[in-house]
């Protein structure tokens, strides 16, 4: 059996400026599991704005070939990589997974979207042929997992979200009335959209790269679109910035797009990574800059409730666990089988052998 191996780039772990560096889409993921297939019997890979994690199996527990190949997909020195990667193999690599299905390596505790974004990356990696049988049922258990904790404990209800964060930061009253701009029109931006028109909040902006996206955003949310080139211009009369854009390249709100005379208070809160906007601004005496990394997101969800999802983690991994000798087990046995002599003597040796695996797996 090939042993599995993780390599993970995490935001408990990791400052910033260099993880903000390493963050991929589908097709970059695909193309980086592709590299590895000299090395890898399979892998999969989880790209979040929080993490950027690899689940392999491989034929030796070795690391090596993944910090050298992830090292140069994203323009790093081996070095620089190694000190911040987090390595593990075997069952841990198994327990990791199954933490995060269910929210418990998140910074929110609970959160849900972190069980969506595994199960993309695990239907994925089915779809490419990626992942190989371990990897194949690792994922099943994962997701399995992340369910029964989310139905059978009180751990999401506490977590809440990213999102909730967020709005909770925008300034708020009745004689304000504020204006919100939004930054994307992704997931996270539709999200924060509802979320926004569900407890009243009407005068909104949405601003994209894509202006006919933000247009029909706009239209259903009742809001106005700008196009990113009048980011200027939706800013001035603006009270917050939410930014939830993933765009890849730089900077998408700049020092440029906030006048330094401004005197109008603006808070914004930067859920992007990589970061959507420059952090120079938060010197500005105006502007009140939150990045994501600020947004301390520390579970208030009961310690029952944390014991409840591990309970159901460890019950989940031994059955992983089971899945793993019984396939050992067959292989070994198919091994036995295919290599005994047609005599006697083989056969009466082998069936010994069988005896002794099959008490070995039962025990």
């Amino acid at each position: 059996m090939s042993p599995l191996l993780y390599v993970g780039i995490t935001q408990d772990r990791v400052p910033v400026g260099i993880r903000e560096r390493i963050h991929a889409d589908a097709d970059r993921c695909r193309r980086i599991v592709r590299a590895a297939s000299s090395f890898a019997d399979g892998a999969m890979i989880l790209s979040t704005c929080e993490r950027f994690e690899v689940y392999s199996t491989m034929a030796a527990a070795d690391a090596a070939p993944w910090v050298e190949l992830l090292a140069r997909e994203f323009g790093f020195s081996t070095d620089v990589l190694s000190a911040h990667v987090r390595v593990c193999f075997g069952e841990q690599v198994a327990r990791h997974m199954l933490r995060v299905a269910a929210g418990l390596e998140s910074r929110l505790l609970g959160e849900p979207q972190i069980h969506r974004q595994l199960r993309g990356a695990y239907l994925a990696g089915l779809a490419q042929r990626e992942l190989g049988p371990v990897l194949s049922a690792l994922g099943r258990s994962a997701i399995h997992a992340g369910k029964r904790v989310r139905r059978e404990t009180q751990l999401a209800a506490a977590g809440g979200s990213i999102i909730d964060l967020a709005l909770a930061r925008l300034p708020s009253g009745v004689k304000l009335k504020p204006r919100v701009v939004v930054l994307g029109t992704g997931a996270l931006a539709r999200e924060a959209l509802v979320r926004l028109t569900a407890t009243g909040r009407r005068n909104l902006a949405i601003v994209s790269r894509n202006p006919r996206r933000a247009q029909l955003l706009a239209e259903r949310f009742a809001g106005e679109a700008f196009a990113l080139a009048d980011m200027r211009s939706a800013l001035r009369s603006a009270d917050a910035l939410l930014a939830c854009s993933s765009a890849p390249e730089g900077f998408l709100v700049t020092r440029d797009d906030i006048s330094r005379r401004r005197t109008r208070s603006l808070r914004i809160i930067d859920l992007g990574m990589p970061r959507n906007v420059d952090p120079d601004l938060a010197a500005r005496p105006a502007v009140d800059l939150v990045h994501l990394e600020k947004l301390h997101a520390f579970s208030q969800a009961p310690a029952s409730a944390i014991d409840a999802a591990t309970a159901i983690l460890d019950d989940e991994l031994a059955r992983f666990r089971d899945w793993l000798a019984a396939r050992h087990a067959a292989r070994e046995i198919t091994a036995l089988c295919s290599a005994a002599d047609q005599n006697l003597a083989s056969r009466r040796k082998l069936h010994a052998r069988i005896t002794r695996i099959k008490a070995q797996v039962a025990a």
